[in-house]
Formats: structure tokens, C-alpha cells, sequence
């Protein structure tokens, strides 16, 4: 009986400390605009949205965010799991088939995983901010519209994709997604 009060102990440690790295990177992501806000304020010169400490914070929030979801979620299955095992092996069969039960009531749901990919591709988003497009992107967008500018046809297709993707830039990707 002491070997799976012992279990039960370790596996409830190990579920607790993965539930609060999920809830800290929910709030994370949940507080990450603030955050980028309050550094914009503290960095830039007059809200001018080319300084880098902003970007490279509010980037960090985010894959903070992610990681520590990600590790959360393992580490909650693999208590679970663990758990299991420890009460088959103590020759505990409903209790061990409850725990495994549990593990997979840990997997995210259908919509939860939707939302998690969601998330890693609005991570793309931070190569169309300032000052990450300026840097890179923008610089590559315009080589390749001069190229193509001297294509019949192709040339405004090209200028108006480009077109869109400055004015994308300038608003949308800092208000998508958060």
C-alpha cells in the first residue's frame, strides 16, 4: 500500500508542475500584446516601431509560450503514464486503468490542437514585422519585383502583391492573432 500512496505521490508532483507550465504559458501568451506595448513604449522613440528589443521580446513571450505548453502537456501524459504502469505493476488493475484513462483525457482536444497550430503559424507573422521586414523580407520582396517588373502581365500581379504585402505589414500583423 506505501508503493502506491509512493506512486500516486510522484505522479500527482509531476501532473501539478506540468498543469502550472501549461497555465504560465497560456498566461504568457495571454499577456504577450501587453507586454510588446509596454516594451514598444520603454524602447522606442516615439512609438516608431523599428527598434528591435520589442520584436525580439514579444518573439521570446511567445515561443516561451509555446515551449512551456508543449512541455506541460508531455509532462502531465507521462506522470499519467507512469502512474499507470506503478499501480499495474502493484497489481492494482482498475486503479491502473483509471490512470491510463486519465493520460488519455491529457491529449488535447480536436479544437485545442487546432488552436496550437494556429499559434506556430502565426509565429510567420514576426517576418512581416517591423523591424524584421525591413531587415529581410522587405529587401527580398523588392529584388524580386524588380526582377519580375520586366515580365509582361506578371510585372502587376507583382506590384500588386507587393503592394499588399507593405500594407499588410504596416497594420495587420501586429493586430492578427492576439
Amino acid at each position: 500500500m506505501a508503493l502506491l500512496r509512493s506512486a500516486d505521490a510522484a505522479a500527482d508532483a509531476a501532473a501539478w508542475r506540468g498543469a502550472h507550465a501549461m497555465a504560465l504559458g497560456e498566461i504568457l501568451f495571454i499577456a504577450r500584446p501587453l507586454i510588446y506595448v509596454l516594451a514598444l513604449r520603454r524602447f522606442s522613440r516615439n512609438g516608431n516601431r523599428d527598434s528591435w528589443k520589442p520584436w525580439l521580446l514579444s518573439l521570446a513571450v511567445d515561443l516561451m509560450s509555446s515551449y512551456l505548453l508543449r512541455r506541460g502537456s508531455s509532462r502531465c501524459r507521462v506522470a499519467a503514464g507512469e502512474a499507470s504502469a506503478r499501480l499495474a505493476a502493484a497489481g492494482a488493475p482498475a486503479a491502473a486503468r483509471a490512470a491510463a484513462a486519465s493520460a488519455e483525457a491529457l491529449d488535447w482536444s480536436r479544437d485545442e490542437a487546432a488552436e496550437l497550430r494556429r499559434r506556430r503559424a502565426l509565429l510567420a507573422l514576426y517576418l512581416l514585422r517591423k523591424p524584421a521586414f525591413d531587415a529581410g523580407v522587405g529587401p527580398l520582396l523588392d529584388g524580386g519585383e524588380r526582377v519580375l517588373c520586366r515580365v509582361p502581365l506578371v510585372n502587376l500581379l507583382v506590384s500588386r502583391g507587393a503592394d499588399i504585402v507593405r500594407g499588410v505589414t504596416g497594420y495587420y500583423t501586429y493586430t492578427s492573432g492576439s
